[in-house]
């Protein structure tokens, strides 16, 4: 048996891929790196951040988790997080701001952002309001005037033009004004990026998450090329675990079990 397999549950589109596997979850971080007009996925660090249980104290989520990984790296400067609807969350938001840091990534389109609160203050007690009317991020589609038409800037859709239109609103889970991007793709169909620098332009923000897809396709070489996945940390003495098994709660176990499943993890 391998220390922190647990039954992982993913839909896919493939008839190939099982909805249900018994294996690793893995978060990764790598660097996109742009050469001679190609954009590839540099891995940096992969850590397993699921199916151990080491304390019942512990409370962290894998956006916790997440977040550690990318400032425990120690960047000489600020970067710019690309990642997908899954880190959307305001936990994982406010962790990158903390240290300068700033993400892009996709938002649920149906999402709801704030208007700021109107300048002028009525005359009554009570503390300024900072939200204004709500709005869902889905009617702003219902606008097509205010849709402006650009060449697609991601590698492989060359030729493709698509609407976008951009504006800045309050994020109420973040607390803060940011930079929301709607999409309109004449095939994938629509979207909505959200970004908290307010100094990217709409287009820059749709290149860099076009850009996320290239950290999608560095698994496939890391797993037929370079077979980095294929390791086989077997521990003899481990507890067998049954099929559709979740988490392991080692923290029941003694110290003299738990340093071997350290030394696992730790290769």
């Amino acid at each position: 048996m391998m220390p922190a397999v647990k039954c992982l549950h993913q839909e896919s589109g493939s008839n190939a891929k099982a909805d249900f596997i018994m294996g690793h979850s893995l978060q990764a971080v790598a660097v996109l790196a742009q050469v001679a007009g190609v954009c590839m996925a540099v891995p940096v660090a992969a850590r397993i951040h699921e199916g151990i249980c080491w304390s019942n104290r512990d409370r962290r989520t894998l956006l916790d988790k997440m977040g550690a990984l990318i400032l425990g790296l120690q960047w000489s400067e600020p970067v710019l997080v690309v990642a997908d609807a899954y880190y959307a969350a305001e936990k994982f938001a406010r962790t990158l701001l903390a240290h300068n840091h700033h993400l892009v990534t996709r938002v649920k389109i149906t999402a709801i952002a704030c208007f700021p609160a109107p300048t002028t203050r009525l005359k009554r007690r009570g503390r300024r309001k900072i939200y204004g009317n709500k709005t869902k991020l889905r009617s702003w589609f219902g606008y097509p005037k205010d849709f402006r038409k650009g060449p697609l800037p991601v590698d492989g859709e060359k030729g493709v033009t698509v609407r976008y239109h951009s504006h800045d609103l309050l994020w109420r889970q973040l607390g803060r004004v940011v930079r929301f991007v709607w999409v309109d793709h004449p095939r994938r169909g629509r979207m909505a990026l959200l970004c908290p620098d307010l100094t990217l332009e709409p287009l820059e923000i749709l290149r860099l998450y076009g850009w996320r897809f290239n950290i999608e396709v560095s698994f496939k070489p890391a797993i037929h090329t370079v077979g980095a996945y294929a390791y086989h940390f077997w521990m003899k003495d481990m507890t067998p675990i049954r099929r559709g098994s979740g988490t392991q709660h080692v923290h029941r176990k003694s110290e003299i079990y738990r340093q071997p499943i350290r030394r696992k993890l730790a290769a």
